[in-house]
């Protein structure tokens, strides 16, 4: 019974873990391809670190449930296209003698995620953002990229809300501004308020114009 209970869970950990480090790498590759052009542009490689290891926690929350379910669909559907199945209930093994180890295993995996969507998914969230908020004052160019022509273009993405007429009015003063460079700024900001808005462009424009 042993030499069954390690066979089928060797299967199921195998194609676990091709399926989690497939389904993580998805999910974080659009959070990744924008920290890659910020490292591009100057942040750390040690900050990219730092960031996707603040990030893993709540990804893990969702693609660990995925990999058990594609897990357990390429294993005991193979076993099934194999006939291995049948064989084993015709020598006297129950279904639940065959499954016990996936749900022993799907019992730890859940209580993991629990704890990671929690305790540990929500402040180190907080951190990645904070790390980002810091990272974008050390090196206030990595929000900006430079184009040709006399367009620029500000993209400020927050939660606030409430302060439309604030925003306008940020938005008129950046637009009265004289000599501004051309190109594109993006601030990714969760709490960022139109006066926080502001330092940060205006960080930008000085540094760009410096350059």
């Amino acid at each position: 019974m042993k030499i069954l209970n390690w066979y089928v869970t060797r299967g199921f950990l195998l194609a676990f873990s091709m399926a989690i480090a497939i389904l993580t790498f998805g999910m974080t590759g659009a959070n990744l391809i924008k920290v890659f052009d910020l490292v591009s542009q100057g942040i750390s490689f040690w900050t990219f670190l730092k960031f996707t290891g603040y990030i893993l926690p709540i990804v893990l929350t969702f693609t660990v449930p995925w990999a058990v379910m594609v897990a357990v669909m390429l294993v005991f559907g193979r076993m099934s296209a194999d006939s291995e199945i049948t064989a084993m209930r015709a020598c006297g093994i129950s279904i639940m003698q065959i499954v016990s180890p996936i749900l022993i295993f799907t019992f730890l995996l859940t209580v993991l995620c629990l704890y990671l969507q929690v305790e540990v998914g929500p402040p180190f969230l907080g951190k990645s953002r904070e790390l980002m908020k810091t990272a974008a004052i050390d090196q206030p160019l990595a929000l900006f990229e430079p184009g040709k022509g006399n367009k620029l273009s500000v993209s400020i993405k927050t939660s606030v809300d409430g302060s439309t007429p604030r925003w306008q009015r940020l938005f008129d003063r950046i637009a009265a501004t004289g000599s501004l460079p051309s190109g594109k700024l993006v601030i990714h900001d969760f709490g960022a308020t139109p006066g926080v808005a502001r330092l940060r462009i205006e960080q930008v424009f000085e540094e760009a114009s410096h350059d």
